[in-house]
This record gives structure tokens, C-alpha cells and sequence, in this order.
């Protein structure tokens, strides 16, 4: 995928790792990841922890406009990652909940994978 602008990505970016003050975002904590690249990561990598939050589309609204093809690519990316790493410290029953979530996701068009 080509990345127009690299920028500074999180690397854990979701929810817990994001302090909020009266509404607004006041900081942006655990940045031991952090590195340049495709913003869209980032993003991809907040849907796949937020796979079961109520409010997922709302922060996807929030980030504003994303590359959704790039987006369901990346999801898909994280997902396995996700999945071989929690396979590979022990935890099948989390990397079973991360293969049922990257099987859905392969099913899906590129449009609808934020709505999942």
C-alpha cells in the first residue's frame, strides 16, 4: 500500500490509552511502540482492540477520513498478528476469539469493515 505522508503512529492506539478531560482529549500515554508509517495503522489497530465496543464507529468517525480499503487491510494485518501472538504465548482462547474476528473480517467488503 502506498503511504502518501508517513507520520508518527502509537502503536497501541485505543481507548485505554487515551486520557480524556471534560470531553476532550488531554494525552496520549504508552508510546514504548511508537514508530513512522501509515497513519491508517493506527486506526486499524484501535478497531481490532475496540472489535466489541458499542462506540467503535463513532471513533472511527471521530479519526475522520480513512483510505477504507487500506483499513480493512490493515485490520486483517493486525488481526493475524494478533492472533499468531496470543497462539504463541499459550492463550488459544484468545487467539480462537482473534481467528472467529479475522474470518469475519475476510468476509467482509472494505466499505463495510469499520461497521463490523
Amino acid at each position: 500500500m502506498p503511504i502518501s505522508q508517513a507520520s508518527l503512529l502509537h502503536g497501541d492506539y485505543h481507548k485505554n490509552n487515551i486520557l480524556v478531560d471534560n470531553d476532550e482529549i488531554s494525552g496520549v500515554i504508552d508510546l514504548c511502540t511508537a514508530k513512522a508509517g501509515d497513519p491508517v495503522l493506527d486506526v486499524a489497530t484501535a478497531m481490532v482492540f475496540q472489535r466489541k465496543d458499542p462506540h467503535r464507529d463513532a471513533f472511527l468517525k471521530g479519526y475522520g477520513d480513512v483510505d477504507k480499503d487500506a483499513l480493512h487491510a490493515y485490520i486483517i494485518a493486525v488481526t493475524g498478528r494478533r492472533m499468531v501472538s496470543r497462539l504463541a504465548s499459550g492463550d488459544v482462547a484468545k487467539a480462537q476469539e482473534y481467528r472467529d474476528f479475522f474470518r469475519a473480517t475476510l468476509k467482509e467488503e472494505p466499505l463495510q469493515s469499520a461497521a463490523a
